[in-house]
């Protein structure tokens, strides 16, 4: 009767164990889906990682054009308007172009380059896009005139208005 309680025993823990197996395999086999699911993840996180940091510095991303009337009107990059044909063309005024093309302006970053040097610091610039002066050290912001350098006190404010800056030596 001992004996057969022991084999009736021991049968239960040869069960027992064939079970522990069968869950350790399933386990196993759950643990190597997962970790392929982790290693996926971690690529596509490297992945959309690299493209929130091109997206961030695309965004940060200004454009600067600094030239003489003639230099930027060959370029494209600003044109006359308004007047009347009366006067001769008399009483146009300087305008950006309605479409640029990039190669023609100095790529920046707006949280970074904060003050942009003027390549002669004795002449004055004048600001043609739609910056405003008041966001700068500007000494009048009302008048769009920059001798020196721009240094810009508050670039989101700043660049606002157009991510092109147009400064024409006068």
């Amino acid at each position: 009767m001992l004996n057969s309680t022991q084999a009736a025993q021991i049968a239960e823990y040869e069960q027992s164990i064939a079970d522990l197996r069968l869950s350790v395999e399933n386990q196993s086999r759950e643990i190597a889906v997962l970790a392929a699911q982790v290693d996926s993840m971690g690529r596509e996180n490297v992945a959309l990682t690299a493209r929130n940091n091109a997206m961030a510095a695309h965004e940060d991303s200004v454009f600067v054009a600094i030239g003489t009337e003639k230099e930027l009107t060959e370029k494209g990059v600003i044109r006359r308007e308004g007047g009347t044909l009366l006067a001769f063309g008399r009483g146009k005024t300087i305008v950006p172009a309605r479409t640029f093309e990039l190669e023609d302006f100095q790529v920046m970053s707006k949280s970074k380059d904060l003050t942009i040097a003027l390549p002669e610091s004795d002449k004055e610039y004048r600001v043609v896009s739609r910056q405003n002066l008041q966001f700068t050290d500007s000494v009048d912001p009302k008048h769009p005139l920059v001798k020196g350098a721009l240094n810009v006190t508050d670039p989101e404010k700043f660049w606002a208005p157009s991510k092109f800056l147009i400064l024409v030596k006068r």
